[in-house]
């Protein structure tokens, strides 16, 4: 199933489609905002923007987000040794949600994807891969995305592979929770592109990419220091060859004299006289059932 083959359909569903089960639908949304600084680590890791990580665990293991279950189908086993036997199956262990949720989404490719670019249906595409597109060969909108919504239809797999055309799913869907979220938080949005965050070096510069330290930021911090370095070294010439301890050829000068030192306070820059300059003697050296 190619994205373009399906965002129209996805689109006409998010236009036409009304929550029908508010309360709860709003409900659930709260939950996976309380904990969205959770779902932002994992977003950091993979790309994926941190709402729909919650949606997916909610559909998946239910609702508050339960930390113990994987993303991959809401099995509870993290940290008790064990793989999972649900599709997909013998992942794992794991000893950490974060580690199975970028697991389950490494397994699905889901890492390159534009989020700010038709957000909205490629959430959408990305809950019915997840889930799996069995639904369409029943002629119905996925209830893993639609479900408490006024598109949703009878039909539902109440197990891996086994369709039954008269249950109601009574699960929220993941677009009806996404619409839930967009209205109570302002951050819900695509209107910016999520991107997994790798520092790389810069060839050349030894800056890092990423941490925010550029070379224009610490320039001026350079020549405070190079200052400091200057005052204090001459200084101390000053000092020994004050003492009489004769080993220091250049005349003695009086400190703050233009004829040794001369710093500007605008710019920062130190120029040094050459009579200060000192002879080569002195200087120093970071579940959900599957359609088919």
């Amino acid at each position: 199933m190619k994205f373009e083959s399906v965002k129209d359909g996805y689109k006409a569903l998010w236009q036409n489609c009304q929550v029908t089960s508010v309360p709860q639908a709003r409900k659930q949304a709260q939950a996976i905002i309380a904990v969205k600084d959770k779902y932002r680590e994992v977003s950091k890791r993979t790309g994926i923007p941190w709402f729909v990580l919650g949606i997916i665990q909610t559909r998946e293991a239910g609702s508050p987000p339960d930390f113990k279950a994987v993303l991959h189908n809401g099995e509870r086993i993290i940290g008790t040794g064990r793989k999972t036997k649900l599709v997909p199956k013998d992942r794992g262990p794991f000893s950490d949600w974060d580690s199975a949720a970028v697991d389950a989404i490494e397994i699905e490719g889901y890492g390159d994807i534009d989020w700010s670019k038709d957000g909205i249906e490629r959430t959408a595409f990305v809950l019915e891969r997840f889930n799996g597109v069995g639904y369409r060969s029943h002629g119905i909108p996925s209830p893993y995305l639609w479900g408490g919504t006024s598109v949703q239809k009878p039909g539902k797999y109440v197990r891996d592979g086994v369709y039954d055309p008269g249950v109601m799913d009574t699960q929220i869907g993941g677009m009806a929770l996404l619409k839930e979220l967009m209205e109570l938080d302002p951050s819900v949005s695509f209107s910016k592109p999520v991107v997994s965050k790798k520092v790389t070096k810069e060839v050349g510069t030894g800056v890092a990419v990423g941490t925010g330290i550029t070379l224009s930021a610490i320039f001026p911090w350079l020549l405070v220091g190079l200052a400091v370095v200057a005052l204090t070294y001459f200084g101390s010439l000053y000092l020994r060859s004050r003492a009489g301890g004769g080993h220091s050829e250049a005349p003695p000068v009086a400190v703050g004299s233009p004829e040794e030192v001369d710093v500007s306070s605008e710019t920062e820059v130190v120029q040094l006289s050459p009579k200060a300059v000192p002879s080569p003697e002195t200087s120093t050296t970071t579940s959900e059932n599957q359609s088919p």
